[in-house]
């Protein structure tokens, strides 16, 4: 009987300490699991600290904004400078009948649009520049192509280099220049408020900003559209400056006004135009060919600024 009882004893005794054995192994590969898993879990780690100068600097903190768009249109009387140099003269002018609008949202400056339109009849050329001297027009005119030259003012060759002569009977449908601006890119600040300050250095800036308590941002731009002109369309950069005037403090509201400067002459080739020597009838004069160069460029340079007022939306 002590023979079974040892015998049972020892069973039990092996049962319970496989038991314990196997606990403590399954405790062990448990925690194993947990220190593996932990180790193979990748750190979390914190959200990258935003640097651009735009949020740096923006009092407010401001990363994300509501898109509201604001209509401006074209002020009366604006007007550029136009000049068409050459080797031996300068031919100049003033382009008037300047209408049109741009549509923005100040704080998303890239996805600027709309058309600026030119009235060319209102083009008006410098008649009192003078023709350099016989001798040097004997190079490359005859002296009956001189008389045909000099028999109209500056301000009538131009409007029939352009096909816009007095004898062409839907000159008045033709007259019509467009810029059409499709976006804005190499932008110093994407955010009109937050753009730079400085003094005023314009005639138009200072007229806008007569009144107490106007404030402003400039704001370096690069325009991209297209130019329509004579019924040909060809794309075109602008780099401009804009002033972006405010009634108050920029961060309270949306300009009042722009005024957009151009930061460097608009070039505009003749030849990509078709804009070559014509009479009054638009027909073209082969044989004055030869004073693109000498008298009058092969681009037209405009340069200058405007300036626009919010309006309402249509």
């Amino acid at each position: 009987m002590n023979r079974l009882f040892s015998t049972n004893f020892l069973t039990m005794f092996g049962f319970f300490k496989g038991r314990i054995n196997s606990s403590r192994s399954w405790r062990l590969a448990l925690m194993v699991s947990v220190l593996v898993a932990s180790a193979c879990t990748p750190e979390k780690k914190p959200s990258a600290e935003r640097t651009e100068p735009w949020l740096r600097d923006d009092p407010k903190g401001r990363t994300q904004t509501t898109s509201t768009k604001t209509k401006y249109i074209v002020g009366a009387g604006a007007n550029l400078e136009l000049t068409v140099p050459s080797r031996r003269t300068k031919p100049q002018g003033t382009i008037q009948g300047i209408s049109g609008h741009i549509i923005l949202d100040a704080e998303q400056l890239q996805f600027v649009q709309g058309t600026i339109d030119i009235d060319l009849l209102q083009l008006k050329m410098d008649d009192q520049l003078a023709l350099p001297p016989s001798d040097q027009l004997k190079k490359v005119l005859t002296p009956s192509l001189e008389k045909r030259l000099t028999e109209q003012s500056w301000s009538e060759q131009a409007y029939n280099w352009l096909g816009l002569g007095s004898n062409v009977s839907a000159r008045t449908q033709l007259a019509r220049a467009t810029f059409s601006i499709e976006s804005a890119k190499e932008l110093s600040h994407p955010r009109a408020s937050l753009g730079a300050t400085r003094q005023v250095t314009t005639s138009n800036e200072a007229e806008v900003l007569k009144d107490s308590g106007k404030t402003s941002r400039i704001v370096n731009a690069t325009v991209v559209g297209r130019l329509t002109l004579r019924n040909i369309s060809v794309a075109r950069f602008l780099r401009v400056q804009i002033n972006f005037i405010y009634d108050g403090a920029p961060s309270e509201g949306v300009p009042s006004a722009i005024v957009i400067t151009l930061r460097e002459p608009f070039s505009v080739p003749l030849a990509e135009y078709d804009i070559r020597p014509r009479d009054r009838a638009g027909h073209h004069i082969s044989e004055l060919n030869e004073i693109v160069g000498y008298l009058l460029g092969n681009t037209a340079l405009i340069q200058g600024s405007i300036t626009l007022t919010k309006a309402a939306l249509d």
